[in-house]
């Protein structure tokens, strides 16, 4: 009998000693679980971005036929409103490149540029914040930039999206005035009509004046008479391609 209820309670203290066990490493696992939320917390708060850095405003570095040029016409611009943007819109030529460089500094973040439609434009990322795009075919596609923080945690960081319109024509093979020979008034003006070939092209014919104490014109085509007298406009296309015209300058009291 002595020896039943000792080797009862020999057992009962193993159970007890096993409960407590248990109940120990329960409560580590416990504190375990509380310190990773708490690394999780201290993570997320360090890695979210500060939004005022977020690039935002872009701007049009033009390179055609090997000359550089800066076109602030088509730059993407602060509108009157804090933290908005305009609309890029770009127009080039089949066959010409052009690149686009964003005015942020980039550094900790991660760029990519993406053509809607590569058929039409192709663009080639050159760096973080600049991408080179081709004139592929005649239409209009979108230059897709997404821009995203690569400190923190990756799924915290929302990136920001920027869009470039860029409209693609042919070049023009033939110009022709809409009439032979234009009258205009001394101190007066008068725009001088053009018919291009194809009819699509987004060309802009260059304009020269002959004698220019007559008559001047501006690259809009716009004719202002100087003095009375005869003279005669040339527009040209990139293609070497002439078209003339005659300008007949009156004087104000006929």
């Amino acid at each position: 009998m002595l020896f039943v209820l000792i080797h009862t309670g020999h057992e009962l203290s193993y159970a007890w000693n096993t409960c407590v066990e248990m109940r120990i490493i329960m409560n580590y696992r416990k504190q375990i679980k509380l310190a990773l939320i708490a690394l999780v917390l201290i993570l997320c708060t360090q890695g979210k971005p500060a939004a005022a850095k977020a690039p935002k405003i872009p701007v049009v570095a033009t390179e055609i036929n090997g000359k550089q040029a800066l076109d602030a016409s088509g730059a993407l611009q602060r509108s009157k409103k804090p933290g908005t943007k305009k609309n890029f819109q770009k127009k080039i030529f089949i066959g010409d490149s052009s690149s686009l460089t964003l005015l942020d500094d980039l550094d900790g973040y991660e760029t990519t540029f993406k053509s809607s439609n590569p058929s039409i434009l192709k663009v080639t990322k050159v760096s973080e914040n600049t991408c080179d795009y081709y004139g592929m075919a005649a239409g209009t596609a979108t230059i897709q930039i997404r821009i995203r923080s690569t400190s923190g945690l990756f799924f915290m960081n929302r990136p920001t999206t920027l869009k470039a319109k860029v409209s693609v024509s042919p070049h023009a093979v033939s110009i022709k005035f809409k009439h032979s020979k234009y009258k205009i008034t001394k101190s007066k003006t008068r725009k001088v009509r053009i018919t291009l070939r194809p009819s699509i092209t987004k060309e802009k014919p260059v304009y020269t004046v002959l004698n220019t104490r007559i008559a001047t014109i501006n690259k809009k085509g716009v004719l202002r008479g100087k003095r009375p007298g005869t003279t005669y406009v040339t527009a040209t296309l990139a293609n070497g391609v002439r078209a003339k015209c005659k300008i007949v300058v009156k004087s104000a009291d006929k």
